[in-house]
């Protein structure tokens, strides 16, 4: 099911591939990655990276940074 805002997403010109959209819900009052419920819109929740000749796989809630 892809909305007419997913459109616009899927259409934009990036130098990378977009792999997937999902949307969280956090009704908690915390300033904090919390998610609720999680719904993956299209794609997946994940992507890899290389880096030096390892392989990631970086999920949704992944903290990774490259300097």
């Amino acid at each position: 099911m892809i909305r007419a805002g997913q459109k616009d997403l899927k259409a934009l010109e990036l130098n990378n591939k977009l792999v997937g959209i999902a949307r969280t819900i956090n009704d908690g009052l915390a300033d904090a990655v919390n998610c609720d419920k999680r719904h993956i819109i299209e794609g997946r929740d994940y992507y890899f990276e290389n880096l030096l000749g390892l392989e990631f796989r970086v999920n949704l809630f992944s903290f990774f940074k490259l300097m």
